[in-house]
């Protein structure tokens, strides 16, 4: 699979409302899910993914009760 940096949504401001704290929060689990299987060889990729920037967002939407869905419902998401 090899997935390209234009078809991955660029989040740079903060959410403002739960609907874009959950979208933050998914694309952020999603990337780092991502980069590992990138690391690991499963998936070529030039997405260059801003580590502490997803880690943040995690953390901060925890905070606010947020969290990621599932990464089989993640994948369909965002890829199929």
């Amino acid at each position: 699979m090899k997935l390209r940096d234009s078809e991955v949504p660029k989040i740079r401001q903060d959410p403002q409302t739960p609907a874009e704290w959950q979208e933050a929060v998914d694309a952020a689990a999603f990337l780092l899910a991502l980069d590992s299987c990138r690391l690991y060889g499963l998936v070529e990729t030039d997405i260059e993914i801003d580590e502490l920037r997803a880690l943040d967002l995690i953390k901060r939407g925890l905070k606010l009760g947020i969290r990621a869905q599932s990464l089989e419902t993640l994948t369909r998401k965002f890829i199929e």
